[in-house]
């Protein structure tokens, strides 16, 4: 629900932002804005996931804030506002159990991958996740809109998935 209400609420701001990029773009004599509005969509690689991470809502709660994204992306299709999922996969959290906190940044700890089948061989790390957002969020990424960005090791290509 969160991912929906949220989107919702802020429809008339991210409409008003694209405008005023449209009209920015058409002063300085460009084709396109330089920006755009855009929601992003944090979900998890469990949205595609065949086996419980957790347990199975969980995967089902993730599958539908992907697809929520996707049918947001369509139905926005001629408003200028994108909208782009970002899935990761196991980063120290809470709720991945991380074992300690880093001295000076505070940020959890896991050992190795936490259990988890993981090509990469390790769980992510912060600055990897804040990476995909920022790119997500920046200049560079102006062109993906109905994008899923699974920013997780590999992980998702050693189990069932969809």
């Amino acid at each position: 629900m969160g991912p929906y209400l949220s989107s919702i609420a802020f429809l008339q701001t991210l409409r008003k932002g694209s405008e005023w990029h449209n009209a920015q773009a058409k002063k300085e004599g460009l084709e396109w804005p330089a920006y755009t509005s855009q929601v992003i969509t944090v979900s998890s690689n469990a949205a595609s996931i065949k086996l419980p991470i957790v347990n199975a809502l969980y995967n089902v709660s993730k599958a539908a804030a992907s697809h929520w994204s996707s049918m947001l992306s369509c139905i926005l299709t001629d408003s200028s506002i994108r909208v782009n999922t970002l899935e990761p996969g196991l980063y120290p959290t809470d709720m991945t159990g991380a074992s300690s906190t880093e001295p000076g940044t505070g940020h959890g700890v896991l050992k190795g991958t936490n259990g988890a089948d993981i090509p990469a061989g390790r769980a992510g790390l912060p600055h990897e996740h804040a990476a995909s957002v920022l790119y997500l969020s920046g200049r560079n990424s102006l062109f993906a809109n109905g994008a899923r960005l699974r920013v997780d090791g590999g992980a998702i290509l050693k189990g069932a998935a969809t």
